[in-house]
């Protein structure tokens, strides 16, 4: 999976098993002008736009929720974790790998843990995206 949506660096990230997976996907996103594009034995198998500036998009809300839908069913289809578990409804109990994935990659390697928005299957904060380990949040 490669996505254009990155704060820190003001770039792309993209991740994947494979050389020829990964440079597929960061090509296909460029192609796009942005957005993200998932990768599955070889084949792009969902792409989703964001065509300003690679952060937005000006399309519909119900024409953006229905490609993301899309690309959640995709995502759901793979397995993201050694053990066969799926971070989005294992560790967060959401459908929303690619948010989780967005903050993931806030924090530059090798740092694991991450600030993730709290929710109510993880009220902590801190997510280790290597483990799925949760920690509370000192003030």
């Amino acid at each position: 999976m490669a996505c254009s949506i990155v704060h820190d660096n003001h770039n792309a990230w993209v991740t994947g098993s494979s050389d020829e997976a990964i440079a597929l996907a960061i090509n296909k996103m460029a192609e796009v002008d942005g957005g993200y594009v998932l990768v599955r034995n070889g084949t792009v198998v969902s792409r989703l736009r964001l065509e300003v500036g690679g952060l937005m998009t000006a399309r519909s809300a119900e024409a953006f929720t229905e490609n993301l839908d899309q690309m959640h069913m995709e995502m759901n289809q793979m397995e993201w974790l050694e053990e066969g578990r799926h971070w989005s409804q294992d560790i967060l109990g959401t459908d929303y790998l690619t948010e989780l994935l967005i903050y993931g990659f806030l924090t530059c390697p090798p740092w694991y843990w991450t600030m993730i928005p709290p929710t109510d299957k993880m009220p902590e904060g801190l997510l280790n995206i290597r483990t799925g380990q949760t920690h509370p949040v000192v003030w």
